[in-house]
């Protein structure tokens, strides 16, 4: 791959992210205006009295545990991708020259910053799942 695509990938991908990332969900009765909530809550036919507020999202313990789980596999993944970077790195310093070590060196720091971009991807898109579907 040449060094443009490269970089056109990585700031598609990181567009992407910052879109994804940062989307909010807006309430309906936010977009109404205020004092209306409960005329809102009526047009989209949600019960305030059940407790669930009407769009405030309520929490369970599952969802919890789900954003847990993901959150720590985010960061060992993180992790082992940094640490594969930085051997990757001293390969390619201690490689003297030999293109095939340096070749190696080269494809294993891409491998792994391919990785970091597809945890960012995956955390983006489970958080903008959770926040749709919770």
């Amino acid at each position: 791959m040449t060094k443009t695509l490269i970089t056109k990938i990585l700031l598609a991908t990181l567009l992407l992210v910052g879109v994804f990332q940062y989307s909010a969900n807006v309430p309906v009765f936010a977009l109404i205006g205020s004092g209306s909530k409960e005329q809102a809550c009526k047009g989209a036919e949600l019960d305030n009295a059940t407790g669930a507020n009407c769009g405030e999202k309520a929490s369970s313990d599952t969802q919890k545990i789900l954003e847990s789980v993901i959150n720590i596999m985010s960061a060992v993944g993180a992790v082992i991708a940094v640490l594969v970077i930085i051997v990757n790195g001293i390969k390619l310093v201690l490689s003297s020259g030999d293109s095939a070590r340096v070749n190696t060196a080269r494809s294993g720091i891409i491998m792994a910053v391919v990785g970091l971009i597809v945890i960012a991807l995956a955390q983006t898109l489970v958080k903008f799942i959770i926040n749709r579907v919770g």
